[in-house]
């Protein structure tokens, strides 16, 4: 230094004394709020004067022009960020996307206001801090670094952060010696912070891009501060589980680079090979979309692979794909297998997608007697020949009057009497657990009668019991003679229409019997007809019995019954419908078998029973259900014992 410098930076530096401690203010050592950047406190008009002499004093000695700077980024290892904080969230497999937030707190030496550039205006944060001291923490805490501030810097220790970025020299205390880095690093400038990532331990880092223009930095200087002197930026969820980020400063101008920062590490922790599939819906018609979510699932497997049951499958390469959509596009029941691979383990998750309505496989035969005939005109129909096993039975008349519905097959025998003239469509439908449907239809004719031709046949009991007799009658029958089928084969009765009425008939067998009167009028024949029901001697009583199974597998759609085993110590209860009143309890034997003695509760052959599974029975095996569910006993042959349908517990639950 030439003797004229020494003497006035002597001259200086005893300015700066008087100027800090000659006017009887102690502002520089104040301390700094928390919440105060600088350029809050205000510097001694005299004392920023005297450090800005200094400075100037000292860029003059290195050659340094204030006025004429040739921006550069900022060089040597101290001004690579040393606090680097990476932290994720990892997709939870319902639709929420995973991220990961990179945290750092830049450090350029010399830039003392915190604006990216080393500068005259930097003497201003040095007048304001001027004498404080800072404090660091223990360099072995931090891999040897010395000039790691102590305190949080968004908490506590913000203050102690703050005059750490003016004490330029790292060591303790602010003072005129911090005027040197800021002659050293003058004109050192940043426009932002370029960060870069990787996924993996041997992969290569890459540039992460800035999010909404085409800059060679990741994030401008001060584009997200926060309010805190750190950076926060959010970015993608890395699929492996593995995160490691590092950053460094960014000049423009010069299109160069600072020292690369430390890396920050995130690993998201393997844990146990889980699969945990959701699906939503699970049961509609088809064609139909189902959305797959898969919370709870490891993140880090090696594979994920979604076998949707319907000969297609879907490898997936990270939870953050999920949801996902499948469409199913033809009636069934898919299994749907969700496989997780994790080194060498393997988890699987399984369930079943319906789409319905699936194949309905029931037979139904609707019959009818009689199915023509002058009106009214009473009609008999029956179900012979339809599957049992129908969640519902509709009867459709065809003329406008409420339909008939059932779960009983066995309450399907009805009568319907047609009051007009017409031909109507009668419609049996069988609704299958699938939600499919079949039907049988049959035509029934009403003729209209007139007084030209009139047909009438009438009885006096068209329901009794055996060994009693009926009697007919053919008031308002045309002409003089008519003839009259009894319906059981015996031979046709000649009817004198003159003749004295009723002619009294007794059947000689139980049975249905259509007795149908016919006479020649115009020309053509007309009949008209009657439905006569014997029933045979009541039985007073009658015993209960049947099984109770479990599936070893479910049954198909339509398929065979699968094998099956019985079930011991099974509580079954018989409940009478009319009354609405459980009758009694009992238990099955090793064998599966139950047995309910009729006499002893009263069963009544007028009555409709029901044998199912008890509540608490029902309950103990949840979530399995039971199928049939429940024995429908009505009308039961005159025979000592009623058997009824088995009723059986599912492998699983649907």
């Amino acid at each position: 230094m030439r003797r004229s410098d020494q003497s006035i930076l002597g001259c200086l530096l005893l300015l700066l004394l008087l100027g800090a401690c000659g006017s009887g203010s102690n502002e520089a050592n104040q301390p700094v709020s928390a919440a105060q950047q600088p350029g809050t406190l205000q510097a001694d008009p005299a004392l920023e004067q005297s450090l800005t002499e200094i400075l100037l004093a000292e860029l003059d000695r290195l050659g340094k022009l204030p006025d004429r700077t040739v921006a550069t980024p900022p060089a040597g290892e101290g001004n690579a960020v040393f606090h680097v904080l990476v932290d994720a969230t990892p997709p939870d497999g319902l639709g929420a996307q995973g991220s990961a937030s990179l945290m750092f707190y830049p450090r350029m030496v010399g830039d003392y206001d915190g604006n990216g550039e080393v500068g005259i205006s930097d003497i201003t944060p040095l007048g304001q801090f001027f004498g404080a001291s800072v404090a660091y923490d223990d360099p072995l805490l931090h891999d040897g670094i010395s000039y790691w501030p102590a305190g949080d810097p968004d908490g506590e220790g913000r203050e102690n952060w703050i005059k750490a970025r003016v004490d330029g020299d790292g060591n303790g205390e602010i003072n005129v010696a911090d005027i040197t880095p800021i002659a050293i690093r003058f004109g050192e400038h940043t426009d932002g912070w370029r960060v870069e990532q990787r996924f993996s331990a041997d992969d290569d880092y890459s540039f992460l891009p800035h999010p909404e223009r085409d800059e060679a930095y990741s994030v401008g200087w001060r584009e997200l501060a926060e309010g805190s002197i750190g950076y926060l930026l959010e970015v993608s969820w890395p699929s492996s589980g593995y995160l490691e980020m590092r950053t460094q400063a960014w000049d423009n101008a010069s299109a160069a680079a600072g020292p690369m920062s430390l890396s920050g590490l995130y690993e998201h922790p393997a844990g146990d090979c889980l699969a945990f599939l959701q699906a939503d819906p699970v049961v509609a018609d088809f064609p139909f979309t189902t959305t797959f979510t898969a919370a709870g699932t490891s993140v880090l497997a090696d594979s994920y692979l979604l076998d949707f049951g319907d000969g297609s499958s879907q490898p997936v390469a990270s939870l953050a794909e999920f949801p996902l959509e499948h469409s199913y596009t033809e009636s069934g029941i898919y299994d749907v297998v969700f496989t997780v691979s994790c080194e060498g383990d393997q988890a699987i998750d399984t369930f079943q997608i319906m789409a319905t309505p699936l194949p309905c496989e029931l037979q139904v035969q609707l019959g009818v007697m009689p199915d023509n005939g002058f009106a009214p005109l009473n009609v008999l129909f029956d179900a012979t020949g339809t599957s049992s096993g129908a969640v519902s039975y509709i009867l459709d008349f065809g003329d406008g009057s409420t339909a008939f519905e059932s779960a009983n097959l066995a309450e399907l025998a009805v009568q319907h009497e047609y009051t007009e003239t017409g031909e109507y469509t009668a419609v049996l439908t069988a609704s299958c657990a699938g939600g499919g449907s079949v039907q049988s239809d049959v035509l029934i004719s009403v003729g209209n009668l007139s007084d030209e031709c009139s047909v009438n046949l009438s009885v006096t009991d068209n329901t009794l019991l055996i060994g009693t007799a009926t009697e007919f009658f053919f008031s308002g029958t045309t002409g003089t003679a008519a003839l009259l089928d009894l319906g059981d084969g015996s031979d046709i009765v000649f009817v004198n229409l003159q003749g004295p009425e009723p002619i009294l008939y007794e059947y000689a067998a139980v049975g249905t019997y259509l007795a149908e009167l016919s006479i020649i009028c115009n020309d053509s024949k007309h009949s008209d007809s009657v439905l006569v029901f014997v029933q045979p001697e009541p039985v007073v009583s009658f015993d209960v019995s049947g099984g109770v199974y479990q599936y070893e597998s479910n049954p198909p759609i339509g398929g065979p019954e699968p094998d099956k085993f019985p079930m011991e110590n099974a509580e079954i209860e018989i409940y009478s419908i009319v009354d609405d009143l459980v009758l009694a309890t009992t238990t099955t034997d090793a064998e599966g078998q139950y047995f309910f003695a009729g006499e002893s509760i009263g069963l009544d052959v007028t009555k409709v029973y029901m044998v199912r599974p008890t509540d608490a029975e029902r309950t103990k095996h949840l979530p399995l259900d039971w199928f049939p569910g429940v024995a429908t006993i009505a009308l039961p042959e005159p025979e000592v014992v009623k058997v009824c349908t088995d009723i059986n517990l599912l492998a699983s639950a649907t």
